[in-house]
């Protein structure tokens, strides 16, 4: 996740039970001591400072989903953030996220809490980059990106490997472009689909710069576009086309992994 937020807030996970809850309950001593620390936790729960954080979701599964009957985010960033609500409370805040879908690529959503607001790199308006105060998103962490915003710790390793539709091995048509990695694919002059405004993209180009490229504006249309056949392969995070190729079982992820990653 990144972040805008330039002030403190330290989070302390608290484990175990206290002396009070181990201890037995034998004597009327006991029952009264308790008694008395359940009056201190409830006044406790009364008097919790509120603490209210803006986010911009960017839908990237199985990072961040988005159920839009429920209106609900689901996902593996969206249980970091009740687990941080709960760790939040532990410590006396109650930590509440006001959440909205952000831009659906990543670099113009990166631009609405970077420090260059209203410049000529990032020309969005001051006002724009003040409605949130931080990007729920699976950005990989880079030097130029670390000079503009906050990242959270890094939580996951990934990298970049490129997903195909399952052909027919008796369609001699369909073989002549069931390309399992980029290099083949460079070589046989196919197209590959790459999300549009990713910092994935720019690596995946300059790796294979003689191959050709289709920028597609989300992964849901990168894989219409990979079904439609406009390309043979596309190319994203790894873990993010593994949990497609489970939702889909005409899709396959390749053997193809490289530019090891760290997400935020």
């Amino acid at each position: 996740m990144l972040s805008a937020i330039r002030r403190g807030m330290c989070l302390w996970i608290l484990s175990g039970a206290t002396r009070a809850q181990r201890a037995s309950f034998a004597d009327e001593a006991t029952l009264k001591s308790d008694a008395r620390t359940l009056q201190v936790s409830e006044y406790k729960d009364k008097h919790f400072k509120n603490i209210t954080i803006r986010g911009g979701v960017l839908i990237a599964p199985p990072f961040a989903i988005y159920d839009e009957d429920s209106g609900v985010y689901t996902g593996f960033q969206g249980d970091l953030l009740r687990r941080l609500q709960i760790f939040a409370k532990a410590d006396g805040y109650n930590l509440n996220f006001e959440l909205e879908l952000s831009p659906p690529q990543y670099g113009p959503a990166l631009d609405l809490i970077a420090n260059d607001c209203n410049s000529t790199v990032n020309p969005n308006m001051i006002e724009e980059c003040q409605c949130f105060d931080l990007i729920i998103g699976d950005y990989y962490v880079n030097a130029p990106r670390s000079l503009r915003i906050d990242f959270s710790p890094t939580w996951l390793k990934t990298s970049i490997s490129t997903l195909k539709t399952i052909k027919d091995p008796k369609d001699k048509a369909a073989q002549l472009t069931d390309f399992t990695t980029l290099t083949q694919l460079q070589a046989g002059g196919g197209t590959a689909c790459v999300p549009e405004g990713a910092y994935l993209s720019d690596v995946v180009m300059k790796k294979f710069p003689k191959a050709n490229y289709n920028d597609c504006p989300s992964p849901d249309e990168c894989i219409q576009r990979l079904r439609d056949g406009v390309c043979s392969l596309y190319a994203d995070d790894e873990l993010a086309l593994r949990y497609r190729a489970l939702d889909d079982r005409s899709l396959e992820v390749t053997g193809q992994q490289f530019n090891t990653q760290y997400i935020a």
